[in-house]
């Protein structure tokens, strides 16, 4: 089952009037999408739709996830949509399937894996709701280095410092 994002946000400061936004399942209205090697994210709600509030984004693995990694300034809250995952959080372990939801505070020390018995065939699924907003400037800057052969964690690390709110590492 997709689930449809919707917000309803009161612009405030922006404009002094409340508006209502609505991405339905595999729309392009609000979504921007960005392919890793392992993954696709795809944005429905940034700091622009949210006056930055979150970022929602739907992210799609074939294997893995990210890993050893800390957000510095969001909270980050998982809904399982479809499949496994098996979240490395603060040092304890925590096995997900799908309906499940798993929050982790700022500063916590997490890694994801997913578990995906179809492999290539089906992604696992998982809904991300970042707070504040903002994360989606770092994955719009690392992306490209994952075709260019540039990737690795020191640039990674440089680019999260940029915007101060990643540390990565290894598990």
């Amino acid at each position: 089952m997709m689930l449809m994002a919707v917000c309803h946000m009161s612009w405030g400061q922006l404009n002094n009037e409340s508006r209502w936004l609505a991405v339905q399942p595999n729309s392009s209205d609000f979504v921007h999408t960005l392919p890793f090697p392992n993954s696709v994210c795809k944005y429905k709600f940034g700091s622009r739709e949210t006056g930055g509030l979150y970022t929602l984004f739907e992210a799609e693995y074939l294997t893995d996830g990210p890993g050893r990694h800390i957000h510095t300034r969001e909270d980050e809250l998982f809904q399982i949509i479809d499949g496994k995952v098996q979240f490395f959080v603060n040092g304890k372990q925590l096995c997900g399937s799908t309906g499940d939801y798993v929050f982790v505070p700022r500063n916590t020390p997490q890694t994801i894996r997913v578990h995906n018995i179809n492999k290539l065939k089906r992604p696992v699924r998982i809904q991300i709701l970042l707070a504040p907003a903002g994360l989606e400037g770092f994955l719009d800057e690392i992306a490209p280095l994952y075709f260019t052969g540039q990737h690795n964690i020191t640039l990674q690390d440089g680019f999260a410092k940029k915007i101060r709110n990643h540390q990565f590492g290894t598990c």
